[in-house]
């Protein structure tokens, strides 16, 4: 969850979001993606992180409130499931920039 103003993490506070950048409260909040991933080629293996509508596209095109509504809505933890089994285990076209850890 994040501040509809500057767009960082904001906590419940009371029945308000509170941002703990602008230090403002919010009656609502915007949701937003923070995936992580291990991709993977012959060179080796590298995790990456997807913020916000980057993951999107990792998600089948669903934006991170949509997403939240049908998480909501769902009855059957099987199709929340299957759902994001359809989202992993599929192929994308990524341009990574790597750089190899001095340590």
């Amino acid at each position: 969850m994040s501040c509809p103003d500057c767009r960082k993490k904001v906590i419940p506070e009371d029945s308000l979001w509170r941002c703990e950048n602008c230090n403002k409260l919010h009656e609502t909040n915007l949701p937003t993606y923070m995936l992580s991933a291990l991709i993977s080629d012959v060179s080796g293996n590298v995790m990456v992180q997807f913020p916000r509508e980057l993951g999107d596209a990792i998600m089948n095109g669903i934006s991170a409130s949509d997403f939240l509504k049908m998480k909501e809505a769902c009855q059957d933890p099987e199709e929340l499931k299957e759902f994001l089994h359809t989202c992993t285990f599929k192929q994308h076209q990524i341009l990574l920039k790597v750089r190899a850890d001095g340590s």
